[in-house]
């Protein structure tokens, strides 16, 4: 039975370095061409993970639509895909893949995350734990909280204000529990 689970590993920026490689978590992605390389090749909307099989649950899904692959370094997969398109790879560490390449319009992107949020309630066992992170790029956070407060308890929320001085956007941390 798996118990942990990151839904949406990309290259797996979520974690910090030493971490990306745990042997209690099982990393998933549908990008099969990523720098690191994803334990089961999932679709987030749709998963074979048994009904009730996780226990946590790590998402940090696209927040942009509407870019195509590789144009920016946030679309690349891989070193070798970077440095075919840039000339150059920006150091040893993989590519800041998020997906955002694979929704053409904010609809079907947030369809998706609805698709994700039951696809989530499926898998997790009862009082089981969801970890998101969630950038306001485009969409605020109290859409996303639309999304699984139906299904879940919202328990935990962390704003985290953007280090960039132009920016006007926020990361939301938080937590959401399945269950009473």
């Amino acid at each position: 039975m798996t118990r942990i689970v990151d839904l949406t590993a990309g290259n797996r920026t979520y974690w910090k370095k030493g971490t990306k490689h745990l042997s209690g978590v099982t990393y998933c992605d549908i990008e099969s061409q990523l720098e690191i390389k994803p334990d089961k090749i999932e679709d987030f909307r749709k998963t074979t993970f048994e009904d009730g099989s996780v226990d946590v649950i790590f998402l940090d899904p696209p927040h942009l639509w509407r870019h195509s692959k590789c144009p920016s370094i946030f679309t690349v997969p891989n070193r070798i895909v970077m440095k075919e398109v840039f000339g150059k790879t920006w150091g040893e560490r993989p590519p800041r893949y998020y997906g955002w390449d694979k929704f053409k319009t904010e609809k079907e992107l947030m369809e998706a995350i609805r698709l994700l949020v039951i696809e989530c309630y499926r898998i997790l066992e009862n009082h089981g734990l969801i970890w998101l992170r969630w950038s306001e790029i485009c969409i605020p956070y109290k859409e996303i909280l639309k999304l699984f407060s139906n299904l879940f308890k919202e328990c935990f929320r962390l704003p985290i204000s953007s280090t960039y001085k132009s920016s006007r956007y926020q990361t939301i941390w938080a937590c959401f529990i399945k269950g009473d």
